[in-house]
């Protein structure tokens, strides 16, 4: 019997069995000798047939090198023009591409490349000197391969690098035929998952689960486009978010302004020099856009669409930013890297809703559950946020413990967000499950506060946790980053919330001024890292 309270979202298009390399090579054919991607800071660019030709050069030199389908090829570098061009290659083998965060140290990446066990490692001038160290210590590495235009200097082993790989490509002919796949079950892509509450898990992706998911992205999840669009390359290519952001420009035939990292001047000068109109974004980057002083020296009058995700975004943030920058479409998405990154969105000419993360999206379904009883509710009703369907996760690479704890017998898989779907059937996310407070039996969201402090003009950024306490259970604490040249106590600081709150959710644990909150790159707030700190 079907449950009246699971949403569905509508059926996907039918779709060819094929891999991600084949679907990206296909697509890189049909580009015309058009810029695809710029480097903010040389002006150095790169077209459509610079990066095919590349690609496959590359590929071919790595087949050579003996990868062979369902070999994992790992990448840990920042974001550059050469970043592409071993994904692309890795994919056209039918071999898995594991991304890594080139900030993880040389112990947390022991830990996440101890999961993929890659046989290939590229990495940049950044990032190689700790991946060299890495690997002493596993067995399954054999070749490093250096990435980018920067040079790291004498190398403490012998190190491959891609120029070499070019050079070997000069010799030989370059003809290439992406390997087949079996797209509903072999692995394409393991990506790390956040982490924020415990050490990253490895994330499987297949080839159906990857391709359904730039499809849905780029058909029902953009504006429309009236020619090549300029979109800036932030977001980290290593996270889920920023690397989907690749495959959609290919895909779109966009243009993507790489940059490596976040810088304010270069930030806003991206989106006036080269007039981005639609524009990715997660949270913090919003907070930035609606509060910082810098923002008013810059004409950012091209961007017309704001897609935030990766982590909630409040309806505060969403509307300092829609009134400062006088615009109306600001989308929220939500989704997980073990949904492949999206689960729901605001789609075509769906009616934006503030603070609402849109709909379910195609080929997908969602549910609400009751967090002690597991029973579906209503709509309207908070609960455990779970989805199922067409881009839930093959599951987490070597631990399936985790696995079964996260997606259960009937293929649902829980997120461990709390939510409710409204009469409309629209998302609006509350708060983590894990962190909630408890104050007395009463569940008090971190977010909700959160939200109450960022109204505050003193205010420039904010986290609350909770804090153990003997009568109590646990009281809310918030920690808070004042606004340059701006003086606020303590006091202040807690009238201010306390006025604006029931009894139960009264910053009790008090206030503490830090200089930054701490975050991980994709924008969530790591709380256990200030939980630490009381």
């Amino acid at each position: 019997m079907e449950d009246e309270n699971v949403i569905h979202g509508k059926p996907l298009p039918t779709l060819p069995s094929i891999s991600v390399g084949q679907y990206l090579y296909g697509h890189l054919r049909e580009r015309g000798n058009v810029v695809a991607q710029v480097d903010i800071a040389t002006g150095e660019t790169q077209t459509f047939p610079e990066i095919l030709a590349k690609s496959i050069a590359i590929a071919l030199h790595m087949e050579e090198l003996g990868i062979r389908p369902g070999d994992v090829v790992g990448i840990s570098s920042e974001n550059n023009l050469d970043y592409c061009l071993p994904v692309l290659a890795t994919f056209y083998l039918g071999a898995v591409c594991a991304p890594l965060n080139p900030a993880y140290t040389e112990g947390e990446l022991c830990h996440t490349m101890s999961i993929s066990r890659p046989r290939m490692i590229f990495a940049s001038a950044l990032t190689i000197e700790k991946v060299i160290a890495a690997t002493r210590k596993l067995d399954s590495v054999r070749d490093i391969v250096l990435i980018g235009r920067k040079s790291p200097g004498p190398l403490s082993c012998s190190v491959r690098r891609l120029s070499d790989f070019l050079l070997a490509a000069s010799r030989r002919s370059n003809t290439l035929i992406p390997a087949s796949v079996d797209a509903e079950k072999d692995t394409c892509l393991i990506l790390c998952s956040s982490g924020t509450t415990g050490l990253p898990k490895g994330v499987e992706l297949t080839h159906r689960n990857f391709i359904n998911f730039v499809q849905v992205a780029t058909v029902s999840g953009l504006p429309l486009k009236d020619g090549q669009e300029n979109l800036m390359g932030l977001l980290p290519f290593y996270h889920g978010y920023g690397f989907g952001l690749l495959a959609i420009s290919i895909q779109r035939g966009d243009r993507v302004i790489v940059m490596p990292n976040f810088e304010e001047d270069l930030f806003l000068r991206c989106i006036q020099d080269y007039k981005i109109s639609i524009l990715f974004v997660v949270p913090p980057l919003m907070v930035f856009l609606g509060k910082h002083p810098l923002v008013d020296k810059y004409d950012l009058s091209s961007v017309r669409t704001i897609i935030c995700g990766a982590a909630p975004l409040s309806k505060e943030a969403q509307d300092a930013v829609a009134k400062r920058l006088g615009v109306s479409d600001i989308r929220q998405g939500y989704g997980m890297t073990e949904t492949c990154v999206l689960a729901t969105s605001c789609q075509g000419q769906e009616v934006l809703k503030m603070g609402s993360s849109g709909g379910v999206i195609q080929g997908m379904s969602a549910k609400v559950v009751d967090v002690e009883t597991g029973k579906s509710l209503p709509r309207n009703k908070e609960g455990e946020i779970c989805f199922k369907g067409s881009m839930i996760m093959k599951g987490y690479r070597n631990n399936t413990e985790a696995t079964e704890s996260t997606i259960d017998k009937d293929g649902w898989l829980h997120t461990g967000d709390i939510g409710y779907f409204d009469s409309d059937g629209h998302l609006f996310v509350v708060d983590r499950l894990k962190e909630l407070i408890k104050y007395k039996g009463f569940q008090v969201a971190p977010a909700e506060l959160e939200a109450i402090l960022f109204t505050n003009k003193a205010v420039r950024d904010a986290c609350v946790v909770g804090k153990q306490d003997e009568m109590s259970g646990e009281v809310p604490v918030a920690f808070v980053v004042l606004q340059p040249n701006v003086k606020c106590s303590e006091k202040e600081i807690i009238d201010y919330v306390n006025e604006r709150v029931s009894a139960q959710k009264r910053l009790r644990g008090g206030v503490r001024f830090v200089s930054e909150i701490p975050r991980n790159p994709s924008g969530k707030l790591l709380r256990r890292v200030l939980r630490s700190k009381l």
